[in-house]
């Protein structure tokens, strides 16, 4: 490819001084060398054989850091020490420096011929600097270019903003970012080759044209500009940022320094550890300034992170084996199978669409949190899948480049493409306490197009008539909050949502909105505990047996193990739950559940006066972790006799979805089980009888509601008994309405009304 105009320009900021610097970065020393050392793939299949790995690597070749295969380098003694382990070592590169050596060596070859096109060789970070300015010179009406923040030595970070000049105002965004990792070269080429593409075939190929009329393209090249130019400098295999931590270690890994489940497995506290995690979520300039820059974007839809290698479209999650909710998780799955067909209709190269924990567990990872505030997010691991890694020919950057230009066009036509829509993500509400609003939260999701603003509305009714429309207030991510009025003891509320785009476009839940609106009957509250407070539970029974896990009201310290979260780091309401010790402890199984089970006795309930009880509570159980994974169960019972005798309410396990880990509600009418007395107990017994499972249960937001007592009277359903009662039956009765068979005889007749009337009159 030639760009013979941009050539010309970009050589002259070159000839005053960008060339210079750029060849004072290639050799200032002292430099990393890595003389006679291989890298070599083994498989460590646990824990402790991983550890034994990284310890004897110099560093991590490959993208993946987790047990399985990984590629790592090492000395020669080192071969030895893994053979000792039981780790038959095979070799991908003989001689990591002569890599290295013949990379530079060909880097300078290649800059002294003038006929290359800007891709034909990596570039410096002054140089990508030069190159995007330029970009937004030689197209001022579509790019513009502007410094979003400085990295943690001074430098700055760029973004580039390139939209077509037809279609509405505003539009829905894309985002893309090379290099978080600074020893990935052909990740900032690839995303500012895209860049360049978008904006030369605008105008020219009628599908980039459509796309750039209908979406603004943000474009971050270089995330890690400090790391990026060590690499260069000093050590050519160089990943964090240059953070001098405690210690007299380097380094923060800026993939794992993002807010979403940091700290959790998959990144490292050591600062040695090339997935040092840092001392708090963003506490990276760099991580901050990307957050910020995407969290001033009003309208952004997705967002790709590019990495090398291993030739990977990942999408959330990274750090749990539990899926995006619907339709989001399908979404994923679906548009990352069609960015990998994109992708090998060009040069052929398969990448592997997969949730990202599939290829290794990672906490802390952007394209998680960029899902967590609204945005479709994925990483795109580039070439190769192997040998040579991370020192790609530079013959390769226009090829790898290319067919992820064609995942871009096949990523914009699909959030495109999306249908809007409108979810409850704590479910339906069927019943509301009476006398109190309910807090309703909705996640209303634009798909391809943009909500017009102030139309997210919640429509209620009581006992008939028109709605009320009550807007919805924004607390962002797609995230929205209502709340349904407060209404007497047995009376019904409808309610439905809808929004409008900015097209005209209009979406509803339920989609049938008020023609088909959701309902929800308003009971009283016997019985609620958020378990902030002592309100009487009682942990134990005689015959428990459990050694450690025993229940207790704290608030939990989340453990994660193989990626998945055993016990959580939250709870439902308030800020304590009863747990089965909420300590997290060195490892996942430190405090979990052990050797027996452990009991949690509700306080003794008096529901002798209460209609028809309903029982809920929220409830996480965990029985998926260790070796010995899933043959333990969690039980709850009730009783209705003070604890005498007891009848199973629910057993969770030892198989099924839920006991993968997550907070689950529950609500069960109780009469199904015992019936109401004035002494009923719940119990939740966890346990463990398998030496290597692991064991954790939470309760939370426990109740009990009672729905409220029919009035015969109540003939309208209102809970009033009036005049509009004795019409609407008398109505019904003198046109012979089944409903006015009031003795239920079969016959409408004066029977029926008399003893109607009776019951009317009183009450």
């Amino acid at each position: 490819m030639r760009l013979p105009t941009l050539f010309v320009s970009l050589t002259v900021v070159l000839l005053v001084g960008g060339f210079a610097r750029a060849q004072e970065g290639l050799t200032p020393g002292p430099e990393v060398r890595y003389d006679g050392q291989k890298v070599v793939r083994v498989h460590p299949g646990t824990a402790l054989e991983l550890s034994a790995t990284l310890n004897v690597a110099t560093t991590v070749w490959s993208e993946r850091v987790g047990v399985g295969p990984i590629d790592i380098v090492v000395t020669a003694d080192a071969l030895d020490t893994l053979r000792a382990l039981g780790l038959e070592p095979v070799t991908l590169v003989e001689d990591v420096q002569a890599l290295i050596d013949a990379e530079r060596a060909e880097i300078e070859r290649r800059r002294t011929l003038r006929d290359l096109s800007w891709f034909e060789n990596y570039k410096t970070n002054g140089e990508y600097l030069a190159y995007y300015n330029s970009l937004a010179a030689e197209f001022a009406g579509l790019a513009s270019v502007s410094t979003i923040g400085q990295s943690l030595q001074g430098r700055p970070i760029i973004a580039l903003r390139i939209n077509g000049t037809g279609g509405q105002t505003p539009k829905p965004q894309i985002i893309f970012n090379g290099c978080q990792h600074a020893r990935e070269w052909v990740s900032p080429m690839t995303v500012t080759y895209i860049a360049d593409q978008l904006l030369r075939q605008y105008g020219v190929d009628s599908r980039v044209t459509d796309l750039m009329d209908r979406f603004e393209f943000l474009i971050v090249p270089i995330v890690n500009p400090d790391g990026y130019e060590y690499s260069w400098s000093t050590d050519r295999m160089w990943r964090k940022n240059r953070r001098q931590n405690s210690g007299g270690t380097w380094g923060v890994d800026l993939n794992r320094n993002w807010d979403v489940n940091w700290g959790g497995e998959g990144s490292s506290g050591n600062g040695n550890n090339e997935t040092y995690r840092g001392t708090a979520p963003f506490s990276e300039p760099e991580s901050q300034v990307v957050r910020d820059f995407i969290l001033s974007q009003p309208f952004a839809r997705a967002h790709i992170d590019f990495h090398s290698y291993s030739q990977l479209i990942l999408y959330p999650w990274g750090f749990t084996t539990a899926t995006p909710p619907e339709p989001d998780n399908s979404r994923f799955v679906t548009m990352g199978a069609e960015m990998a067909e994109a992708i090998k209709t060009v040069h052929g190269k398969t990448y592997v669409p997969q949730h990202a924990i599939e290829l290794y567990a990672a906490s802390g990872t952007m394209a998680d949190w960029t899902y967590t505030v609204g945005l479709y997010g994925f990483t795109v691991e580039l070439r190769p899948t192997g040998n040579p890694g991370f020192i790609l020919p530079p013959e390769e950057i226009i090829p790898t480049a290319e067919e992820n230009f064609a995942a871009i066009l096949t990523l914009g036509e699909w959030v495109r493409d999306l249908s809007p829509y409108i979810t409850l993500p704590d479910g339906a509400p069927e019943v509301v306490q009476a006398g109190e609003p309910l807090v309703l939260r909705a996640r209303i999701v634009p798909g391809g197009g943009i909500l017009t603003e102030g139309t997210p509305t919640l429509w209620t009714r009581v006992g008939g008539g028109a709605f009320t429309a009550w807007p919805l207030d924004a607390l962002g991510a797609h995230m929205y909050e209502g709340r349904l009025p407060a209404v007497d003891c047995g009376r019904t509320v409808e309610f439905y949502l809808t929004a409008a785009l900015t097209d005209g476009t209009i979406v509803a839940y339920p989609p049938d909105g008020s023609s088909d609106p959701l309902s929800a009957e308003a009971i009283q509250i016997v019985f609620a505990d958020d378990f902030d407070a002592d309100r009487g539970w009682t942990v134990g029974v005689p015959d428990d047996n459990a050694v450690r896990g025993i229940w207790g009201r704290m608030a939990p310290q989340q453990t994660t193990s193989g990626g998945h979260v055993v016990q959580p780091g939250w709870v439902v309401v308030g800020q304590n739950c009863y747990v089965t010790d909420g300590r997290a402890g060195s490892s996942a199984g430190a405090w979990d559940v052990d050797n027996g089970k452990t009991t949690l006795l509700s306080p003794i309930l008096d529901l002798s006066g209460a209609h028809d009880p309903v029982i809920s509570y929220w409830r996480w159980f965990s029985n998926h972790a260790g070796s010995g994974a899933y043959n333990d169960v969690f039980v709850v019972d009730v009783s209705a006799d003070g604890g005498a005798t007891w009848t199973n309410f629910e057993t969770v396990g030892p198989t099924g979805a839920e006991v993968e880990g997550g907070w689950y509600f529950v609500q069960r009418r109780l009469s199904e089980v015992v019936a109401p007395t004035s002494a009923v107990r719940v119990r939740f017994v966890a346990s463990d009888y398998d030496p290597q499972s692991l064991v954790e249960a939470c309760i939370d937001d426990f109740r009990v509601l009672s729905r409220c007592p029919v009035r015969p009277g109540d003939y309208n359903g209102d809970t009033v008994v009036d005049t509009l009662d004795f019409l609407a039956f008398l109505n019904d009765w003198a046109n012979g309405n089944p409903k006015a068979d009031w003795n239920g005889d079969g016959e409408v007749n004066t029977i029926d009304f008399i003893a109607f009337l009776n019951d009317w009159v009183l009450g």
